[in-house]
């Protein structure tokens, strides 16, 4: 996804895994939408796109400079490339810029946006319609451009920003899935890192690792010791703040705490690359209050088969099937399996799988929702 010069057209474009476009998808694999605009001066955009299970495209489009170019908007485009105009649109009320999106268990969404009403950064809650809920400025005097949002297993979410323009830092916040200010994440909700042999430290996005560090890719100047003149990339790690669980206490004026209900999460950790003969079993993890069952499915990626409408989907014997289906995609699960054990769960093979490409997803039931499938590409080799 992306818009034109002007910001003033979105285009969203669906590929195949052979990187075909997608006839499906508006006829030709591409559709373009008309952008709100916040004025006619032209300006640079920013675009955060997300995927939920259904492949439906959400989209949050906002301004790079501040006050001019496009108004901060958040669309949902359908599987057919059509635009949903109930969901979403203009987030108003002084929101601008807008970098960072992620959907929550539930359906809701959150992104990254600069409030221009408090002069911060904030976080911004929508509902399952796309509407504006609950927007949270960060701590703080200053302007801290924000960069991109994320969710840790624990179901926190994390912004990262650019520290006030001159300054060289790198500032995380975190925030709870309602969308509060988080205390127990670092300091009061905020850790600021800063390097005394930089003149400048620019945050691009952030994600999280499969051991549940916070990853910051960017770049900085370096005072002394750079290739070159220009600023060189990097990468930032972080050590995610464990979240303190309050103790329950009851006093006569005082209610027992209810329970934490912390959300569902699952992962793949078969390795990304195995071998045939080796591999009994695909494998993960899953998390959350009270997790009850995890769901996979394993596909075989065969360009050949998916031309002439194929699948290759695992069943819960542990074997793969082939599956006829409709359109010349298998992104639509069409064979789901049940795993063994919770959270750590396995699904067996029958016998080994063939080489090649197989797409895994993964997601986890309990007291705290269904998590978003969790998706990893392995690839099987013969030696």
């Amino acid at each position: 996804a992306g818009t034109n010069d002007a910001a003033t057209t979105l285009r969203v474009a669906r590929y195949n895994l052979a990187g075909q476009p997608l006839a499906s998808f508006d006829g030709d694999g591409i559709a373009d939408f008309n952008l709100t605009m916040l004025t006619e001066q032209r300006a640079q955009s920013n675009v955060s796109m997300a995927v939920d299970s259904t492949k439906r495209v959400y989209v949050l489009v906002g301004n790079e400079t501040l006050n001019d170019g496009v108004a901060t908007q958040l669309l949902r485009i359908n599987v057919n490339g059509t635009k949903d105009g109930a969901y979403g649109g203009v987030v108003g009320n002084k929101a601008q810029h807008g970098r960072g999106l992620v959907l929550m268990p539930g359906g809701g969404a959150a992104a990254a946006i600069a409030d221009m009403n408090t002069g911060k950064a904030a976080l911004q809650m929508f509902d399952v319609s796309g509407h504006p809920t609950v927007r949270t400025p960060v701590p703080g005097n200053e302007y801290d451009s924000p960069r991109g949002l994320t969710q840790t297993r624990e179901g926190r979410l994390v912004m990262v920003a650019r520290g006030t323009v001159g300054a060289a830092a790198v500032k995380l916040f975190g925030f709870t899935n309602s969308g509060a200010l988080d205390p127990n994440f670092a300091t009061g909700g905020t850790f600021v890192y800063t390097n005394a042999n930089t003149t400048s430290l620019i945050p691009n996005n952030i994600g999280v690792d499969s051991s549940g560090r916070l990853l910051v890719p960017g770049g900085l100047t370096p005072k002394t010791g750079g290739v070159d003149s220009h600023p060189d990339v990097a990468v930032f790690r972080f050590k995610v703040t464990p979240t303190a669980t309050p103790s329950p206490t009851v006093s006569p004026s005082s209610p027992v705490a209810p329970p934490i209900v912390r959300p569902t999460f699952s992962r793949v950790d078969t390795p990304s690359v195995s071998k045939s003969k080796l591999l009994s079993a695909i494998t993960g993890r899953a998390g959350g209050t009270g997790v009850t069952k995890v769901q996979v499915v394993v596909r075989r990626v065969d360009a050949k088969a998916q031309r002439k409408k194929t699948c290759f989907f695992l069943n819960a014997a542990g074997s793969l099937k082939k599956v006829s289906v409709p359109v010349k995609s298998c992104g639509q699960p069409s064979i789901i399996i049940t795993a063994t054990g919770t959270n750590a769960w396995s699904v067996h093979l029958a016998k080994p799988l063939k080489p090649g490409t197989y797409y895994v997803n993964s997601r986890a039931f309990g007291k705290g929702g269904v998590s978003p499938w969790a998706s990893k590409v392995i690839r099987i080799t013969k030696k």
